[in-house]
């Protein structure tokens, strides 16, 4: 199911997507975003469908003015510069857009290593073998 849709990414850019070809690499896009989102937060049902759909426009509309991810650019005596957000190639989202989507407005959700300790740093037991896991 999607959160977002074509025409929530033409209004967040400001102008309509016509073109057959745009619009099934604006649908990959989403599909994308939206497994990105899952894979760190989990069920996208949980989430409020409003701030998603919003957070997944921004994200690929974003791509769909840089596509190519440009960093600057010169022609003449004019040039610009993006952020390092704006002209990202992957479909990446701020921190900000992280904090609006989780439930408490933190960024969290990204894993941690957590590993006990290994015996030739002082561990409890010589023939251990290390061990780890997800925090």
């Amino acid at each position: 199911m999607a959160y977002a849709t074509v025409i929530d990414v033409a209004t967040t850019l400001g102008r309509p997507i016509t073109d057959p070809d745009e619009q099934a690499q604006i649908l990959n896009w989403i599909a994308k975003t939206e497994r990105i989102i899952s894979a760190r937060l989990g069920d996208l049902a949980a989430l409020d469908r409003q701030i998603l759909a919003d957070v997944i426009s921004e994200v690929v509309a974003r791509r769909a003015r840089n596509p190519d991810g440009k960093r600057n650019e010169r022609i003449d005596d004019y040039s610009y510069t993006l952020d390092a957000a704006a002209s990202a190639v992957e479909l990446t989202l701020t921190a900000d857009e992280w904090a609006r989507l989780s439930q408490d407005g933190s960024t969290s959700g990204a894993y941690m290593p957590v590993l006990a300790p290994a015996p030739w740093l002082g561990g409890r037991d010589a023939d251990a073998t290390p061990t780890g896991g997800w925090a």
